[in-house]
């Protein structure tokens, strides 16, 4: 399993860098930590742009089935959600929306 971090603030990739030689060959083949200058379209490179929230190069402005029903946001009350995702999209704002389906799915769970 990869441990892939994006957006990450340099002085933090710096920190990384400095830390990494004490780890297993191992683990540091398993940990990537990208700086923001080289995260753009990074997640698409995993994931279709349409599950990609637009502030991380994706087209979504909600949040779709799968990752709703993975992260069990389906079962969290709407007012709770738009807590947890305010501002434009931007900055993952209004990414507390279910797409249609979603509602759905989280009531037959």
């Amino acid at each position: 399993m990869q441990i892939r971090a994006f957006s990450i603030m340099p002085l933090a990739v710096k920190a990384y860098e400095w830390f990494r030689p004490l780890l297993s060959h191992a683990l540091q083949e398993r940990i990537h930590l990208i700086p923001p200058k080289h995260s753009d379209g990074y997640c698409t490179l995993f994931a279709p742009p349409s599950s990609i929230p637009q502030c991380y190069g994706g087209d979504s402005n909600s949040i779709p089935p799968e990752s709703a029903k993975a992260l069990g946001y389906a079962l969290v009350d709407a007012s709770m959600r738009a807590l947890w995702f305010p501002g434009p999209p931007t900055h993952l704002g209004g990414y507390s929306v279910l797409q249609p389906s979603c509602s759905e799915q989280g009531k037959s769970s």
